[in-house]
């Protein structure tokens, strides 16, 4: 779909590029006669699944009555008009396991590649919940490294952590069609919203932000885990108000690591993921100790990265090419500004935080720890801990 002559559906205007999308259709793994479609997004203009931006070079799965949207005004909905035999029986069954505990309702609050996230009420207790609901056919049909994201993983992590600023599962209920993670309601959205309704945040509360993703992210580091997708979207709030209590959500991509361990795999968000998680794609021939993998200093990049967009309202790393080159060799150089226009009111010490954060060598990065001592955070513990304190009360 696209602009140019050589695409299938052609579409005039400048809102859409020479080639904007790709859609196409593959058989799946299990040997049934389904097919699992899909939409690349091609473009630098935007195409839209479910009014949720795909990004460029970036490959989504579609479900029956997903839409597309090219531009206000163009859309594609996808209706799958196949049914597989016995899919009807599987629903069925699903609906009945899920309806004896909870009601999940038309309420959509969330969708990714893989999964949507509904919302749900428990009948015992009518506690609202956040569902998110994961086709497991489809999802098993493609490999981990595929996807990027393991659910399975996602759920082992997020039942064996409990912390006030990590998301926690309340529940899980796999069926033969669908897997149902249940976890607590957060009204306020994301950080990224939250970011963008502001344009950028006042110092203060950006540090008390970073400051309670910092605990989250020392408690998983404690225990070998790297989050290794933070981002604003990945970042909830409690209530969309100031100085509100935020928890790290979305463990797709997480992994346990040991402390000499290294991942392999590309993953993260362009903008947000760290230079060597891009050297890990370097030729075989590489033999770059930096580059043989990474480890959970990726979060503290990203967080660099968070904080840099909380605080100034645009990005250290931004440059828009059609494979991200340019955008990957801005942030493998790491040479960061702070344009007066954004950063002239904005303290030092909190540029320095930033610096320490977005380190190239992993190995001279600012940690965890060190962030936490950071003198940006030591002038003001004690009203962060006391603000900290105060959001756990309510």
């Amino acid at each position: 779909i696209g602009r140019h002559r050589s695409c299938d559906v052609i579409l005039k205007g400048d809102f859409c590029s020479n080639l904007h999308c790709r859609i196409s259709a593959k058989a799946t793994l299990d040997g049934s006669e389904d097919f699992d479609v899909s939409c690349e997004d091609l473009s630098s203009n935007g195409t839209y699944l479910n009014r949720k931006k795909i990004g460029r070079g970036k490959t989504v799965l579609l479900s029956h009555g997903d839409t597309l949207e090219i531009h206000k005004g163009n859309y594609f909905t996808f209706l799958q008009t196949y049914r597989r035999p016995g899919q009807d029986a599987l629903l069925h069954q699903d609906q009945e396991v899920v309806d004896a505990k909870y009601q999940i309702t038309e309420r959509i609050l969330g969708t990714g590649t893989f999964a949507q996230v509904k919302l749900a009420i428990c009948k015992t207790t009518g506690q609202r919940l956040a569902a998110k609901i994961i086709d497991r056919q489809r999802f098993g049909s493609i490999s981990v490294k595929q996807r990027g994201t393991d659910f399975v993983q996602e759920i082992n992590i997020m039942q064996s952590i409990t912390h006030p600023n990590i998301v926690q599962v309340t529940d899980v209920i796999r069926t033969p069609k669908y897997l149902y993670i249940f976890m607590p309601l957060l009204t306020g959205g994301d950080l990224f919203e939250y970011i963008m309704h502001q344009e950028r945040l006042p110092e203060a509360e950006a540090k008390f932000i970073c400051f309670q993703i910092l605990h989250a992210l020392k408690y998983l580091h404690e225990r070998n885990i790297s989050h290794r997708d933070v981002k604003p979207e990945n970042v909830l709030l409690k209530t969309n108000s100031p100085y509100a209590q935020v928890m790290l959500t979305d463990f797709g991509m997480a992994r346990v690591v040991g402390k000499k361990s290294f991942m392999q795999t590309m993953c993260g968000t362009f903008q947000y993921i760290a230079p060597e998680v891009i050297a890990v794609n370097k030729s075989p021939e590489d033999t770059d100790e930096s580059c043989q993998g990474y480890n959970k200093m990726v979060d503290c990049w990203s967080l660099g990265v968070l904080l840099y967009a909380a605080l100034s309202g645009t990005l250290p790393f931004s440059s828009d090419d059609d494979n991200n080159t340019l955008l990957f060799r801005e942030i493998q150089a790491g040479i960061v500004t702070f344009p007066s226009v954004y950063w002239g009111d904005i303290s030092e010490e909190a540029r320095s935080m930033v610096k320490s954060l977005l380190v190239v060598d992993p190995r001279r990065r600012a940690t965890v720890h060190d962030a936490l001592n950071h003198p940006w955070i030591q002038t003001d513990i004690e009203t962060l801990q006391r603000l900290h304190h105060n959001c756990l009360l309510q």
